[in-house]
């Protein structure tokens, strides 16, 4: 069940659907000339442009939420299902909202750093105070919450304690050979966006470039940062030697050729690409102050942790360097990688998942 607001195309998910059925909330509507609708999206943008002054927030906030939790009410009610998980503050909310008053138990599940999705100063999401009260309100009537790293536990208040629980991201076990020849690349991996910090790897490689000259930088994925980090390689005259490799649908291979992968990102809930670097043997780089990254790197051992100061062009040029010119400390950090992820396999995560559902059941069937 989700909510299209962001999401007003027909697509096809991402992974094959096994028993598991997507019954839109919203479905946009269609006419034969222009297909799917994108009015509801464009009106909810517009809603949240207007200034948070009393009682407009209130107002927004009906605006804009209320429509889905009212229908997410609705499908729950037909539908009766044992447990519901709400994903990100947005999900959780709704999901709290819909769920609690059908006496339906509530999983919220976390998936970044909690300060910066429930924080209530914290820029991400809608800046509506009524949300912001709201989806920290879902947190204290949630029946469970879910964290990705034992640390972000101790963000939320001593209420919240005693029904937290560590659930980090499931990552899949290499299935190709980790034997055969690396390449002299260097890889980031992830949305082009400011917190990736990606203008930062490209600054730190060309001031090292000529020194490599075998070595190139391929960073994967998209988004809204692409035209300026395209136009600071070109300012580079980088052109040749660093590539916007764009989308990847198969991304293991690439982890599995690569010689390094840095990973400048400022913040993650759970350094997913990173996790699935280090499955294939590749060694990581990466920020030392990056939560999301330092429950999966030990420095030294699997990957570098970086202290990147008030120059972090600079610290990562120096790391960089380093590893471009010492092949067997890339071999010992890949050799040691694999085997560092094991406790993120797919059936370990699935086990602790099985053991909340059935607790949390439990729980409620005894209230």
């Amino acid at each position: 069940l989700y909510d299209d607001g962001h999401e007003l195309h027909d697509g096809v998910p991402a992974y094959p659907l096994q028993k598991v059925y997507l019954r839109n909330l919203f479905p946009a509507p269609r006419t034969p000339a222009t297909g799917p609708s994108k009015s509801r999206g464009g009106l909810e943008n517009l809603v949240k442009k207007v200034p948070n002054i009393w009682p407009l927030p209130q107002l927004k906030w009906a605006a804009t939420y209320a429509p889905f939790i009212k229908r997410l009410h609705k499908a729950l009610n037909d539908l009766k299902p044992d447990v519901v998980i709400g994903f990100m503050p947005t999900g959780i909310m709704a999901a709290v909202e819909a769920a609690k008053p059908l006496g339906i138990p509530v999983i919220a599940s976390t998936h970044n750093v909690p300060e910066q999705d429930f924080g209530l100063s914290s820029p991400r999401w809608d800046a509506n105070p009524k949300y912001r009260k709201r989806r920290l309100q879902a947190l204290h009537k949630a029946d469970h919450i879910l964290v990705l790293q034992d640390d972000f536990k101790q963000w939320f208040d001593s209420a919240l304690q005693n029904k937290i629980s560590v659930m980090p991201n499931p990552i899949a076990a290499a299935t190709m050979s980790l034997t055969g020849p690396r390449e002299a690349c260097v890889i980031g991996v992830g949305r082009l966006t400011a917190i990736k910090r990606y203008d930062i790897l490209i600054a730190a490689f060309a001031k090292i470039s000529a020194k490599h000259p075998d070595w190139r930088l391929e960073i994967y994925g998209d988004g809204p940062e692409k035209n300026a980090l395209q136009h600071q390689i070109d300012r580079l005259n980088m052109s040749e030697q660093i590539k916007l490799a764009g989308i990847c649908h198969d991304i293991m291979p690439v982890y599995a050729k690569a010689g390094i992968m840095c990973h400048p990102s400022s913040f993650e809930g759970f350094g997913l690409s990173v996790a699935e670097a280090l499955a294939h043997g590749l060694p990581v780089a990466a920020d030392a102050a990056c939560s999301g990254v330092t429950a999966l790197i030990q420095d030294g051992e699997n990957g570098i942790l970086v202290e990147t100061g008030a120059a972090p062009d600079e610290a990562f040029a120096n790391t960089l360097d380093h590893l471009m010119s010492d092949p067997m400390m890339r071999t010992k950090l890949g050799l040691a990688a694999p085997s560092s992820v094991l406790s993120y396999a797919p059936d370990v995560i699935l086990d602790r998942w099985q053991q909340v559902l059935s607790a949390c059941q439990a729980d409620h069937d005894l209230v």
